[in-house]
């Protein structure tokens, strides 16, 4: 299965790209998968996990336990008013009809 993509480029870029390529014997849409294909390949090497997973100091603990414990308050002050029938989602688009 392929996808077409479309892209902008100037005039004159694209005339002499077309005019190497056919000199090539190819197609600017094969020159440009392959160049596709060999960035797309480099991702895994680019992405560092370490920088997705780092250790969080104690301070930033701290504060997101805070923040979690003001987030569970506001929570349980809402349920105590919350009508049973109607869900947060049923609440919101009625509230997106309403603007």
């Amino acid at each position: 299965m392929e996808t077409k993509l479309t892209i902008r480029l100037p005039v004159e870029l694209s005339r002499r790209a077309k005019a190497r390529a056919a000199l090539q014997g190819t197609t600017l849409s094969e020159i440009i998968r392959k160049r596709l294909e060999d960035f797309a390949d480099g991702l895994d090497q680019d992405f560092d996990k370490t920088k997705l997973y780092r250790k969080l100091t104690p301070e930033e603990i701290a504060a997101d336990m805070l923040i979690l414990k003001e987030l569970q308050a506001i929570g349980e002050e809402i349920s105590k008013t919350w009508p049973q029938d109607i869900s947060a989602a049923d609440a919101i688009k009625e509230q997106r009809r309403e603007l």
